[in-house]
């Protein structure tokens, strides 16, 4: 590697975008016009006004020669994430490594549509050629990739009287529309006129072109070439190597006294990235994998969740690893939202959901994990479990809320029997101790009451609480109309008790409740108070 690091090696940038050369401007220039229309296209045909993807890309553009550092690959790569790619300098781009960048951009922003649509879409991305702001898109995908969906949007994406309205029909299939409901909405014709023509163009070929119009780059002005030094060739170099090759070369840079975090990182040395100071989510999720300790992996990964906020596994990996059932399906729901083509996840979170008797949350999911199932074996599990659990789950619903109600009954059995418990004690108290001295006769029992004393009893329909300063006013209107004003002076001082929800909101009640409330007797003309309330049982 060391030989060809004389050579005059540029670095060229756009956003995430970096790609490394030493062969001259042109191929950098055109390769970075190439993936910015990509993202240009892409943007335009998601709807969405940003597009950054989820992981920064990193490519060598090498002249070939015996002096070479690295080997061209058919394929990127996701490395200690970063997708990386060696290519001849000469040579267009790949259509493999356009469509691995158009899945990652396409992904990271457009919501989910169908498979088969999203298949279709990428490998219309993949096609596009770029000229400065000129775009074409259309040259066809293998043969296997030529489905009946591809030949729908072939048809409509370089047909001049449908493209103008193309970006409509994926937002509508984007939202879940039917194809059928998608076409008409968008185009205002039937959908069966335009299957057919679909189905007659993916049968015809050849398969022609169209131009869209890109954005407003200019790769003279826009892509400026910029020198870096031996070290960071060195470390752009070996960072495309792949497997054990890649291992190899950053160990090489440590031996040589490189120990930053990202060489660090690149010779698998994770632990000790993160303790160099790595910013890096990947290092950040690969130390956390070699975590024994539960509670330090999950710091660990919540960081990575951090330096990475588009980034859905670290959530997912904390929901699996978490005890706590609210806790694993937050973090799921969090990930999932990230990441919504996951069929596997969506089957956890189904479960869980599940379990936690969240019954229609639970079958929406496991409605999702047949949509993105990886087989048809499992979509159709998924299929039939979602099947069951909407038949039963009125039933299991019921019981769920005659338990709730069953324990809510049972709690408030507990609290009266504790009351009473404690009145007996205390009666028992005070009757021993009016039983005088040992050898007096005992002197009659008196009935004991360790509550508030009072004297007057008023019973109605409490219509309505006055709130003021911390204190309240009852108005009690009995089976005659006439209303009983009691003041509630400190309510912490005040025994509520009987049936269901035993609580006073301030103004008009609605619905108003029926009450027996116990008062001390303290009249107030003034302010029309018959006295103080000591007790408010609620009665049926």
């Amino acid at each position: 590697m060391a030989g060809c690091l004389h050579a005059d090696w540029r670095l060229f940038r756009s956003g995430a975008v970096d790609v490394y050369s030493d062969a001259g401007d042109a191929g950098p220039r055109a390769a970075l016009n190439r993936l910015d229309q990509l993202r240009f296209l892409v943007s335009k045909w998601s709807g969405q006004s940003v597009v950054e993807p989820r992981w920064p890309l990193k490519i060598v553009l090498f002249k070939p020669g015996k002096n070479q550092a690295v080997e061209a690959a058919g394929e990127l790569l996701l490395q200690d994430g970063v997708w990386t790619g060696a290519w001849p300098a000469g040579e267009p781009l790949p259509r493999a490594w356009m469509r691995e960048y158009a899945r990652e951009l396409w992904e990271s922003t457009a919501r989910p549509m169908g498979k088969p649509y999203e298949a279709a879409v990428l490998d219309l991305l993949a096609s596009i050629e770029a000229k400065a702001t000129r775009i074409q898109v259309g040259s066809p995908p293998p043969l296997e990739a030529r489905t009946p969906e591809w030949a729908l949007l072939h048809l409509l994406a370089t047909t001049e009287e449908y493209q103008g309205r193309m970006r409509v029909l994926l937002s509508n299939l984007q939202q879940g529309a039917a194809l059928e409901i998608a076409l008409q909405n968008t185009y205002g014709a039937p959908s069966k006129e335009l299957r057919a023509k679909a189905k007659a163009h993916g049968q015809a070929g050849p398969f022609g072109t169209a131009e869209w119009i890109g954005a407003p780059v200019n790769p003279e002005r826009d892509y400026r070439e910029r020198e870096i030094g031996i070290a960071q060739q060195k470390v752009a170099l070996a960072g495309v190597r792949r497997g054990q090759q890649r291992r190899s070369a950053f160990r090489e840079l440590l031996n040589e006294g490189m120990k930053t975090p990202a060489v660090l990182e690149g010779a698998g040395l994770y632990n000790e990235a993160v303790e160099a100071g790595s910013e890096s989510a990947a290092a950040w999720f690969a130390a956390a994998m070699e975590q024994k300790d539960a509670a330090r992996r999950e710091k660990l990964l919540a960081r990575a969740a951090e330096l990475n906020p588009k980034w859905a596994e670290p959530h997912a990996f904390i929901a699996q690893e978490t005890p706590d059932l609210g806790h694993k399906i937050g973090r799921m729901k969090k990930a999932l939202s990230l990441e919504p083509r996951h069929g596997g996840w969506w089957r956890m979170l189904a479960g869980w959901q599940y379990e936690g008797r969240l019954y229609k949350d639970s079958s929406a999911s496991f409605l999702q994990a047949a949509r993105w199932a990886a087989t048809p074996a499992e979509a159709a599990l998924m299929e039939n479990r979602w099947r069951e659990l909407e038949s039963s789950r009125g039933a299991l619903e019921a019981a769920e809320r005659q338990k709730v109600e069953d324990e809510k009954a049972a709690a408030l059995e507990k609290l009266r029997q504790e009351a009473l418990e404690r009145v007996r004690a205390a009666e028992k108290k005070a009757n021993a101790k009016l039983s005088g001295a040992p050898g007096q006769p005992a002197g009659p029992a008196v009935e004991w009451w360790d509550g508030p004393v009072s004297d007057g009893n008023a019973a109605g329909v409490l219509e309505r609480v006055d709130c003021a300063r911390g204190a309240m006013m009852l108005h009690v209107k009995d089976a005659s109309g006439k209303v009983t004003r009691l003041a509630v002076n400190d309510p912490s001082k005040v025994v509520l008790a009987g049936l269901g929800e035993m609580t006073l909101n301030c103004g008009l009640q609605k619905p108003a409740r029926r009450v027996r409330v116990e008062y001390r007797t303290k009249t107030d003309a003034r302010r029309g108070v018959a006295g103080e309330a000591a007790l408010i049982e609620f009665t049926p």
